[in-house]
């Protein structure tokens, strides 16, 4: 594997850099691509870096929430197009299991690893061309195994999808064999058809791959984007779907009806922002995918979410001076149909009664929130009793008809 991607003399992997959530902020947490790959290929120092250790086993790919990676590798359409075959077996064999491994007759599709596959990928194979399955070896003893643990993962989201599906989960099966049990279970499940090799991914392939970016992606989809209509940049930045993400909401609509009051755990993901936040707009202006938008009316300020466009990648948690979002794991299954985003929070334009400063926060804030922090911290040295704030109002208020007050100070 890693003296293939030697001989291409260019890296094996296509990274998305402007995705990366560590390239938008060094306040960004995300480190599961250095955690999952095998050769050590990744660095994070200073903003993401791959080197030329990588073998481009897709590892990173399947953990990364912004599909910051792509192997050049390992063909995802070249699997459905092996699976459309009569000819072939649906059958996903891990290479260090299928090497010198051949038996005429039966064709089987060859990948660096099986960390490399993705839930979407195999829904899809299985959706469409019926019962798929999967051979591993060794893994606990094989230099890619953290492979084995991405796809430990995968496995779950897979039936997961299945039973969401009202489908037999049987119709996706794993089998851990060595060489010799490899050869009795071909024999046995796949009786001799044809004299064909084995199918692994040709160099042709791989070349062909580097010249295509664009992923399997259904026309209805379009609907999906926001409005950009008109010449403003604000207007004309629309939210992002990532492609594999795009894939799999097409499934869904397809299999499940967007409607009602289903809720979805553990599948997609939401985040939810509480009163704390002080409307400063960062976390919009760094979301590497446009899931969340601010808009102004008046002297309010709305932050909407678009739950198609969201990874979770928690990049704005992360960067939140406030601490005041939040990750859900309970998504209603409509919110996937496409309509308008949700608000998340409302913003009111306020003074504040203690230093009299202009800020942002929920309808009913007496005072902004670095007040607040002193001021329930140690009410005394404020000579400032929360409990009875209502009753100087009017004082108050007349101390801040002194500073004026704008539309939006931004």
């Amino acid at each position: 594997m890693s003296g293939f991607s030697e001989k291409m003399e260019i890296l094996p992997l296509d990274v998305s850099f402007d995705l990366c959530v560590r390239n938008k902020s060094p306040k960004a947490s995300c480190e599961a691509c250095v955690h999952v790959c095998p050769q050590k290929a990744v660095s994070l120092a200073g903003g993401l870096e791959v080197t030329d250790r990588c073998d481009g086993c897709g590892i990173c790919a399947q953990v990364c929430p912004n599909e910051v990676f792509q192997s050049m590798i390992f063909n995802r359409n070249a699997l459905l197009t092996h699976c459309s075959s009569e000819h072939n077996k649906k059958v996903i064999v891990c290479s260090a299991l299928g090497n010198g491994v051949k038996r005429e007759g039966f064709r089987f599709f060859e990948v660096p690893c099986i960390g490399s596959l993705d839930e979407v990928l195999i829904l899809r194979a299985a959706l469409r061309y019926g019962k798929v399955s999967v051979l591993i070896g060794n893994c606990e003893g094989c230099e890619l195994r953290t492979g084995w643990q991405v796809f430990s993962v995968v496995e779950e989201k897979v039936k997961g999808y299945l039973s969401l599906f009202g489908l037999d989960e049987g119709m996706f099966v794993i089998k851990r064999l060595d060489h010799n049990s490899l050869t009795n279970f071909i024999e046995t499940e796949f009786p001799v058809e044809e004299n064909l090799p084995a199918l692994k991914q040709s160099r042709r392939d791989f070349f062909r791959m580097a010249g295509e970016k664009a992923l399997y992606a259904g026309t209805s989809l379009l609907s999906l984007y926001l409005d950009t209509k008109g010449g403003d940049d604000e207007e004309a930045m629309a939210p992002k779907i990532l492609p594999r993400r795009r894939e799999l909401i097409l499934l869904m609509q397809e299999n499940i009806p967007l409607s009602g009051h289903k809720v979805l755990k553990g599948i997609f993901d939401r985040i939810s922002i509480s009163s704390t936040c002080n409307g400063c707009g960062e976390c919009v202006n760094l979301c590497p995918t446009g899931a969340l938008d601010l808009k102004v009316f008046g002297n309010e300020r709305r932050i909407y979410l678009n739950t198609l466009s969201c990874t979770a990648c928690m990049l704005c948690s992360d960067i939140c001076s406030q601490g005041s979002i939040r990750l859900s794991k309970k998504v209603e299954v409509r919110e996937l149909s496409g309509q308008e985003p949700e608000l998340l929070i409302t913003l009111c334009y306020n003074t504040c009664l203690c230093c009299f400063g202009l800020f942002y926060g929920s309808e009913d804030s007496l005072y902004c929130q670095d007040c607040e922090k002193k001021i329930y911290a140690s009410p005394a040295k404020l000579h400032l009793n929360p409990s009875e704030e209502r009753g100087k109002i009017g004082y108050f208020e007349e101390k801040a008809a002194y500073k004026s007050l704008p539309t939006d100070p931004w």
